[in-house]
């Protein structure tokens, strides 16, 4: 009887043990699963619908939502507990940011629209901004927030990303989606990514390209890939010495530091750059400024992820855009939509495979 009682005990002990821990596991959802809301909003608070939202570390895209009628977005806990920070997108609208606490379960982002297109509104800003000095205390906030990345990257990496690209009018430069997609992993070597920052110092942001060539993207010049894998140019040094800075924070929340090509009888890079709450760079656009252009005219655009949460991390891209404006009066861009980056020892990098020419 004494076994059969120790036995039947034990029975019971198991039992209340597998209940309690299934009644443990009953309340994870709630925890884990709670919804987290976006809300999408205009200057007059009325909300944005079809914006789309990300959250990200600072080297990935933990999520993605599109907003509603009411300009929600819903994500679990979870996943704001992997991410450091919203990116909200929409044509139409200058990139949204916001910086994710832990006190809300609502937080709201209220994107500023674009006055005109994006390249007309980029060629604009950069006609304000150019030809000019340095202010005072542009030049000392761009090194501060230069301190705060890996400055300068060459180190392989590789990226998961999908790239779209399309001939469309001037009121659909930026819009996601439009273009048949292509996505993989790429790969940019050690070797690639030291040759274009040489390239940059040496020959500066645009390459005469004659006859006949291979590259869909450019017509007479070839553009660097200051969108994509090269982001991280907008801190190099290389950058603060070919143009000024001023700054200006007139039609915007955040902080808006322009840029202009130092020497105008060179090559270079006209345009702005928003520094976001957490102090780094939220995103940039500009037009490439070039004496002997022929009229071609280019520009680009580039949403940078957020600054990491502890110690340095290169400035990479979160999505990038390059256009160029073709005889017809259309535009082709090429748009570059990325969910996660790595970075590889240096002997990986450099005996990885290169990604095929982009702008």
């Amino acid at each position: 009887m004494g076994r059969m009682e120790s036995a039947e005990s034990r029975d019971q002990i198991l039992t209340r043990l597998v209940r309690w821990t299934l009644l443990g596991i009953g309340t994870l959802p709630t925890a884990l699963f709670a919804q987290v809301v976006v809300r999408v909003t205009d200057p007059a608070n009325h909300p944005v619908s079809a914006a789309i939202v990300e959250f990200w570390s600072a080297n990935e895209r933990v999520a993605t939502r599109v907003t509603d009628s009411d300009g929600l977005a819903r994500f679990v806990a979870g996943e704001r507990a992997r991410s450091n920070a919203a990116i909200v997108r929409r044509i139409g609208f200058l990139p949204g940011h916001l910086v994710l606490g832990s006190t809300s379960d609502t937080v709201v982002v209220s994107m500023e629209p674009l006055s005109g297109s994006l390249p007309s509104v980029t060629v604009l800003a950069a006609r304000q901004a150019c030809p000019q000095t340095d202010s005072p205390g542009a030049r000392k906030l761009w090194q501060e927030i230069a301190s705060r990345y890996e400055t300068p990257s060459t180190q392989g990496r590789k990226a998961n990303v999908e790239e779209r690209r399309a001939t469309v009018a001037e009121d659909q430069v930026g819009a996601v989606g439009i273009g048949n997609p292509r996505t993989g992993w790429r790969f940019y070597t050690h070797g690639g990514m030291t040759g274009a920052r040489a390239s940059f110092a040496q020959r500066g942001y645009i390459q005469p390209l004659t006859g006949t060539h291979s590259y869909d993207d450019f017509g007479a010049w070839r553009y660097p890939p200051i969108h994509a894998e090269m982001a991280g140019h907008f801190v190099d040094a290389i950058f603060g010495e070919a143009h000024t800075l001023t700054l200006s924070g007139a039609g915007s929340r955040n902080i808006v530091l322009r840029f202009c090509a130092r020497d105008r009888r060179r090559n270079g890079l006209d345009g702005v750059m928003r520094v976001g709450e957490s102090g780094g760079l939220a995103d940039a656009r500009w037009t490439y400024w070039n004496p002997a252009r022929d009229g071609e005219s280019a520009g680009g655009e580039v949403v940078f992820t957020p600054l990491a949460e502890s110690g340095l991390a290169p400035l990479f891209s979160a999505s990038g855009l390059f256009w160029r404006r073709l005889p017809s009066k259309r535009y082709l861009q090429s748009w570059q939509d990325y969910s996660a980056w790595e970075l590889l020892a240096d002997s990986v990098g450099t005996n990885s495979a290169s990604r095929r020419p982009a702008p």
